[in-house]
């Protein structure tokens, strides 16, 4: 085949010795030969290739951003799915939703939906490490909150929902495991605008696993 490739483009005098017999190596090639023959050309072969990841994730959380004054740490679970480009790996853009569980100690509950922001400081095949920023944040929220007043014990409901911009950061690793990646973050770390720490160290752990579509 490469010998059929030097005769077919010996006008452009191109190296054929790194070409392999895969469409991607005879795609690359063949657009450069087409760009080396016409100026006005533009080459195919770099278009950005989307692509998708999605996943589910379990972990614990004390719901740093909410009033907790007894730091109660509750289960949560959730999924995502993560757009980046093939060419450019290291960026990614995605949406995630967690649910929040109450607990006998704690009784909110709470669906979020995020947008989020990774860029991948370590990306190879095996694992990558990358610091995440949530940037926009949609919440629906109910909770039970209990008074005391003159030994009168009075508990009353409340629900509602929120849109917030409030660049939450946090950390994470995805680790090579079969056809996907098992994941680890650490999220909620602090955030930049807006929702502040209500005085609990922040705790958001979360284990998944997510694959490639």
């Amino acid at each position: 085949y490469k010998e059929i490739l030097s005769i077919l483009t010996a006008d452009a005098g191109m190296d054929i010795s790194d070409v392999n017999l895969t469409t991607g190596s005879l795609r690359k090639y063949i657009d450069n030969y087409n760009k080396a023959s016409d100026i006005d050309y533009k080459l195919q072969a770099e278009r950005p290739v989307t692509k998708f990841r999605v996943g589910l994730f379990g972990g614990i959380s004390n719901n740093p951003f909410i009033n907790n004054p007894e730091n109660t740490i509750v289960p949560i679970f959730g999924a995502e799915a993560e757009l980046y480009d093939e060419k450019r790996s290291r960026h990614s853009l995605g949406l995630t939703f967690k649910q929040s569980l109450k607990d006998d100690d704690f009784d909110y509950t709470s669906s979020q939906f995020g947008v989020f922001y990774r860029f991948r400081v370590i990306n190879n095949d095996a694992f990558s490490i990358y610091p995440q920023a949530t940037f926009a944040t949609y919440t629906f929220s109910n909770s039970k909150i209990e008074t005391i007043d003159g030994g009168i014990i009075t508990t009353s409901k409340s629900s509602g929902s929120a849109l917030d911009a409030p660049i939450i950061l946090g950390l994470g690793a995805d680790i090579k495991l079969g056809k996907g990646y098992l994941t680890l973050s650490a999220n909620e770390l602090f955030a930049l605008i807006k929702l502040e720490n209500q005085g609990n160290f922040p705790l958001d752990l979360r284990l998944g696993y997510k694959f490639d579509l």
